[in-house]
């Protein structure tokens, strides 16, 4: 799929008409359509600038169509996931799971706390790791999110942890994901390496 329709299939789906079927695939943004004003789409660009590959899921049967292809895509045969949701959706994608993240497999499947718009990263923290080390994940790695995940800036999501957990339940381990091509300027406690970074993202 071309850039222009890439992101002219967010902006459509996002303003609720029908859009083409998307291919699963790493979208440079050179050529990015003047409309733009969506969060999602100014997040998406940037994060696929980094490297990253973004995939819009209208609902749950495009969630499961999208997981298959990726485990397909990356040789996936195994994938670990400790959050109970999303082992469901790989159970019903007909994905083998281990049930640790902890565990050697082909890819990892975690959620996130929040997407950051201006850098077009993941914010992640222990939470969502089960407190293991990023680095210590397998290559690939699959983040699930939703749109009402998206915040503007990095200093602003930090505030909005603070305001979700109590004080001595703060998480630790706070850290963003971002694809491979990332240099980590605008936010030095960026993670990217050489992770294969995957972001779905849904209502």
């Amino acid at each position: 799929m071309g850039e222009s329709s890439f992101f002219s299939k967010i902006l459509s789906t996002l303003a609720g008409r029908s859009s083409e079927k998307k291919k699963l695939q790493e979208t440079p943004a050179s050529n990015e359509p003047k409309n733009t004003d969506f969060p999602e789409a100014i997040f998406a660009r940037k994060f696929t600038e980094s490297g990253g590959k973004f995939v819009f899921c209208e609902n749950k049967e495009e969630i499961l169509d999208t997981l298959k292809n990726i485990a397909e895509e990356e040789n996936a045969e195994v994938i670990s996931c400790n959050d109970p949701k999303l082992k469901n959706l790989l159970l019903e994608s007909g994905i083998q799971c281990f049930t640790e993240l902890s565990k050697p497999a082909d890819a990892a499947f975690i959620t996130c706390e929040l997407l950051i718009v201006k850098t077009g990263a993941i914010l992640v923290t222990a939470n969502q790791t089960f407190h293991n080390k990023i680095n210590s994940l397998p290559n690939t790695i699959i983040v699930f999110a939703r749109t009402n995940q998206i915040l503007d800036k990095l200093n602003n999501a930090l505030t909005a942890i603070k305001m979700k957990y109590p004080p001595k339940e703060i998480p630790s381990m706070i850290t963003t994901l971002k694809g491979p091509k990332s240099d980590g300027f605008e936010d030095p406690n960026s993670v990217s390496a050489t992770k294969n970074i995957y972001l779905i993202l849904t209502y």
